[in-house]
């Protein structure tokens, strides 16, 4: 499918008859020019980055990506300050909130003791219909001043 030797001579000949002995070597000069144009052309077409990409773009593109990286890990790092001081401001207020004593909370109210406990489970339906209801006592159970955590 290439060219042979005796299609290369063919093709000289018919050129020499055409152009003549002293066109001929300016006309192979000036195909030789197209060919290095050509090629140089193709190259540049395929490797554009090459040209415009200078090394000072490739330092401030990395400085530029640096500077991104330090700005996400101070991010970062702001967050979790930022979580840390939510979990201490939430412990805070549910300590002050547990601070209340037992005797403002529950001031005044009425507490009845029971002498029997009975585990509602265990017993059958049965049983806790013909037990005669008994009237419980009450019984005050007094606050104990001075117990807080």
């Amino acid at each position: 499918m290439g060219f042979h030797p005796l299609d290369m001579m063919v093709v000289f000949v018919l050129a020499l008859l055409i152009f003549g002995p002293k066109k001929l070597p300016e006309i192979g000069s000036q195909m030789g020019r197209t060919i290095s144009m050509f090629r140089r052309s193709m190259r540049d077409i395929g490797n554009p980055l090459t040209d415009s990409f200078d090394m000072d773009t490739l330092e401030t593109f990395t400085a530029q990506q640096r500077e991104l990286k330090a700005l996400e890990a101070r991010r970062l790092e702001l967050e979790i300050l930022e979580r840390e001081l939510a979990v201490k401001r939430a412990e805070a207020a549910l300590k002050r909130s547990s601070e209340t004593t037992f005797e403002t909370d529950y001031e005044g109210e009425v507490y009845v003791e029971s002498e029997k406990i009975v585990d509602a489970d265990a017993v059958a339906s049965e049983e806790v219909g013909d037990t005669p209801v008994e009237p419980v006592e009450s019984v005050v159970v007094e606050p104990v001043v001075g117990l807080q955590d």
